[in-house]
């Protein structure tokens, strides 16, 4: 058995994490579907006297929501998770395009190019000064 390598083990990372987080975000916006049919004994609703929804109690409510929750969200999960993969792999050397023709006609590929170089250069000014430092420090130390 192969270990993957560090491309397919991102490509994978990002996938499950784009449908975990999509299947969790819709879970936890589904739970207000069991309220738009069940209600809770409140003082709004004179705790049921007044309830237009089946009325259930707090725990089972509670239960009711979780429930809805997961399996919403795990069903999204998994739609997300077999057909929206492929759909953005299909479209990302497109959109790596897009993207790659809009930096040049903006110059961004220049600035980001003279960026790098200016950090590279102050990385080596303050790799250089560190250095210098740390030899006159040692050789001070010994002189001692």
């Amino acid at each position: 058995m192969k270990f993957p390598n560090r491309k397919e083990t991102v490509g994978y990372l990002k996938g499950q994490a784009l449908g975990q987080f999509i299947g969790f975000y819709v879970g936890i916006s589904s739970t207000g579907l069991v309220s738009q049919f069940f209600e809770t004994r409140q003082l709004s609703n004179l705790w049921g006297i007044l309830a237009s929804k089946p009325i259930l109690d707090e725990q089972t409510f509670n239960v009711l929501e979780r429930i809805v929750a997961v399996v919403i969200g795990f069903v999204i999960f998994e739609i997300v998770s077999r057909n929206l993969n492929p759909l953005i792999a299909r479209w990302k050397p497109v959109v790596a395009e897009g993207i790659a023709r809009r930096t040049k006609d903006q110059g961004w590929d220049v600035r980001a190019q003279a960026l790098v170089s200016a950090l590279r250069m102050r990385t080596i000014s303050i790799y250089s000064s560190m250095s210098t430092v740390v030899c006159k420090a040692i050789k001070k130390h010994f002189q001692e």
